[in-house]
């Protein structure tokens, strides 16, 4: 395909996103499927320039100097707006193209059922505007090639989030939604400082002009930049302890926004991380990488452990989400560490691992957040304790849901696994010769990430087994029925694309880049890194044998004509959900052994069945855990900005000559500093 046709089909997608906004506000009915039918055909250009583009031979697409050659004396031509700012896609932002249009498919095919079903709760006109102005900002951060572009985008971005988050218009939402705004303008602000300086203040520069700037940066001002950075994309991408909005942020806005803001929105903290820190800056300091590793580290621990006594589906997800970011970064740092160190196998495996979990985690997360719309609208609450016995009442979707929740528990042969299999085969190997110091490092990390690994297994069990197995908990989930088609579809489609990335994880591998870890010359289907080999879809074929050769060897086994099948029951009673493990007990014995972190606490609620007998009543158990982080860091901070406030309100008593002086106060501490 010509670099005009690949030109064109972009330009489709953009506009086509902004067109879908517009036709949202359409006065006729069919205005809602019009405009997620047209933000669903755009996505589906933007994914297939971002597959052709990511798997090229060093593709680059340029706007507009791919629709609009340059003239005879050479003058290339120019925007007329956006101040002539040049777009375009390589093969680094193409992967995240193609990721973001490919959720944003499938996310819209779901919104058309969801809003239409929630119409008394949510504005359709106003959602899929929004919605299609959020995917436009994810376009266009994608595709900037300056600061003003880059930030521009962002700030739509940032701004549609808050008005989606709080879209539902409880107080919840509201709250959430401006948890999520003050923490990323804080964000977006430390970003668009940090550009600042690593350009010299110039708002239009291009990102290669920068590149060629930062070596001659003076290192105090490159260390304030790595610093503003890392706080920003750390905020936005809900490393601790910058993630206090994500899990309220995740749980109040509707669903296609969730599924939109974990499974796309989250990963551009993680392009514009390593746009920045690969194609920018000439290298950057032990003490930054370091910094990198222990936050990711500790995100992911602190995101599992919480996913672990989670109760609410929503927010379950979100704290993996956490964990899955945490791990990402965790992944980075470990490259640009064993950059510094002399060791390059080990960099390319750790960012190439890092990239391949966020393709991984765009799939199974916005999966298993649509899959949680479906879970709630069926049993209309977003507790665990509410569903169960899901399973045989809703068999494909939940077939497809166990997909996803594999995947997320980082279990083979699917695409997360294959990145963390892939990222500890490369520590591994590396072990032996390196330096004193990364030896240490990457001992704490794999001990971290097996310690993550054990605690998102045992999350996603809690989430399928409490949700889907065993007896129903309510009438509502005994009287479940298996979801419209068109619900259906894009979380069935999620769970065969993650398994297909885990199963062909070498091919796709291989046609980005990633050469080392999967050689042309081993046909494409093996990941060889560290001194081992992995064959993903022969690894599956064998667990495919294995299961099949068992339910053969029992049917030719057994005789079948003497079973019967009964209730299931306990010591000649037939059991109820009453006996059934609760979310909370399944967790107890991972909070019993991080209370001292976690600091859970059980309330027995009593409640007298006679006014004039307390001893006869009936009593409900609830589960507190509290937010270390918003308990020690938050909530101090806002009392204390609170009261400055306070304080600086006393400043406003009326008197104009007061004011005045003021104001030659500052006008003179101005000169003071200036001079």
């Amino acid at each position: 395909m010509s670099m005009s046709t690949l030109a064109i089909a972009l330009v489709i997608s953009v506009v086509g996103t902004l067109v879908a906004g517009l036709v949202a506000f359409w006065p006729d009915p069919r205005a809602h499927r019009a405009s997620n039918i047209l933000l669903a055909v755009s996505a589906a250009c933007g994914a297939i320039v971002g597959i052709l583009i990511a798997t090229g031979d060093g593709l680059l697409l340029v706007l507009p100097e791919a629709l609009y050659p340059a003239a005879a004396d050479g003058s290339a031509h120019v925007w007329p707006l956006f101040y002539g700012m040049v777009f375009g896609l390589d093969r680094f932002s193409a992967i995240f193209y193609s990721l973001m249009s490919v959720v944003t498919l499938l996310v819209a095919i779901y919104a058309i059922p969801y809003y239409e079903d929630h119409a008394e709760t949510y504005s359709k006109p106003g959602a899929n505007a929004l919605t299609a102005l959020f995917v436009l900002g994810m376009q266009g951060v994608l595709l900037s090639t300056n600061i003003f572009g880059f930030m521009t985008f962002w700030e739509i971005i940032s701004v549609t989030s808050f008005f989606l988050i709080m879209a539902g218009g409880s107080i919840a939402s509201r709250k959430a939604g401006f948890l999520f705004l003050i923490v990323t303008h804080l964000g977006a602000g430390a970003i668009m400082s940090g550009l600042f300086l690593l350009s010299g203040g110039a708002l239009l520069s291009d990102f290669s002009v920068i590149a060629l700037i930062t070596p001659e940066l003076p290192q105090a001002t490159l260390y304030a930049a790595l610093v503003l950075l890392l706080f920003g994309f750390g905020s936005k991408a809900g490393l601790v302890p910058f993630h206090v909005w994500l899990p309220e942020a995740y749980s109040e806005a509707p669903v296609p926004v969730s599924a939109l803001m974990s499974g796309a929105g989250v990963n551009l903290t993680v392009y514009g991380f390593l746009r920045v820190l690969l194609f920018m800056l000439p290298g950057v300091p032990m003490w930054f990488v370091l910094t990198v590793v222990i936050l990711g580290v500790i995100s992911a621990m602190v995101g599992v452990l919480y996913a672990v006594l989670e109760r609410d589906v929503k927010r379950l997800l979100a704290y993996a989400s956490i964990e899955t970011m945490g791990l990402i970064f965790a992944m980075i740092g470990v490259g640009l560490l064993a950059g510094q160190e002399g060791s390059t196998d080990l960099t390319q495996a750790a960012l190439y691992a890092a990239l391949f979990m966020v393709a991984a985690h765009a799939l199974f997360m916005s999966g298993l957040f649509l899959a949680s719309g479906i879970m709630i609208a069926t049993v209309h609450s977003r507790r665990l304790e509410a569903m169960g016995g899901l399973a045989k009442r809703l068999p494909l979707f939940s077939g497809a849901v166990c997909v996803l929740a594999l995947s997320a528990a980082l279990m083979p042969p699917f695409a997360p696994f294959m990145a963390e299999w892939s990222f500890l085969q490369a520590v591994v190997g590396a072990l032996t010769e390196a330096t004193p110091m990364l030896k240490v490092a990457l001992a704490v990390i794999m001990a971290a990430v097996g310690f993550v690994a054990g605690l998102a297994l045992f999350a996603m069990v809690k989430l399928y087994a409490i949700g889907f197995l065993a007896n129903p908990r309510s009438d509502e989930a005994a009287a479940a029925i298996e979801p419209k088609p068109i619900f259906m579809l894009p979380v069935v489609v999620l769970a065969a694309l993650g398994l297909l990335l885990g199963l062909f994880s070498p091919l796709v591998l291989n046609r980005i880049g990633a050469v080392d870890l999967a050689p042309a010359d081993l046909d494409m289907q093996v990941l060889a890194t560290g001194g081992g080999e992995l064959a993903p879809l022969t690894l599956f074929l064998v667990m495919a044998g294995i299961l099949l050769a068992l339910f053969l060897l029992r049917r030719l086994l057994s005789d079948v004509t003497f079973e019967r099948n009964y209730q299931t029951w306990d010591c000649g009673q037939p059991t109820t959900p009453r006996m059934e493990y609760t979310a909370t007990a399944f967790s107890a014995p991972i909070r019993y052994f991080f209370r001292f972190f976690l600091r859970a606490q059980k309330v027995v609620t009593s409640t007298p069945l006679t006014p004039n007998n307390p001893w006869v009543a009936s009593r409900t158990m609830s589960l507190l855990v509290s937010q270390v982080w918003y308990d020690r860091l938050y909530a101090p901070i806002g009392s204390g900005l609170t009261r400055l406030s306070g304080l600086v309100g006393r400043l406003q008593n009326g008197s104009v000559q007061f004011y005045i002086s003021l104001i030659l106060l500052a006008l003179l501490v101005t000169l003071i500093v200036a001079l």
